[in-house]
């Protein structure tokens, strides 16, 4: 089973939620503290300690710098997904600054004012 470590109110872990949603698939959500990641730290061999981390059996998953979209790619070819179409990838790569920067912060921004 797929597990998503990650702070529930992060505009990073939501678009990764989003898309395990949308895919159908059985997953799990593990809320960990901001305050404490040593989880995340374990997990990931003491390489990373950000979110979100993606688990699925002994493969752990996680970003290799800001603008790397592992997770999102990986879960795309897992699931068989077709949200990053080859013929698209310079275009896709300029438009997803723009989601994370500028939309997800609105998402968050909504998601926390909503609570």
């Amino acid at each position: 089973m797929i597990e998503l470590i990650q702070f529930p109110w992060s505009p990073f872990c939501i678009v990764q939620r989003r898309i395990l949603e949308y895919s159908g698939a059985h997953f799990k959500v593990v809320n960990v503290s901001s305050g404490d990641r040593s989880v995340v730290w374990r997990m990931t061999r003491h390489r990373y300690y950000a979110v979100p981390v993606l688990r699925d059996g002994r493969r752990v998953v996680f970003e290799t710098d800001n603008d790397s979209q592992v997770i999102a790619k990986y879960l795309d070819v897992k699931l068989q997904l077709g949200l990053f179409p080859r013929e698209l990838d310079g275009l896709q790569s300029i438009l997803w600054r723009a989601i994370e920067n500028e939309i997800e912060q609105e998402v968050a921004s909504a998601y926390l004012g909503s609570r």
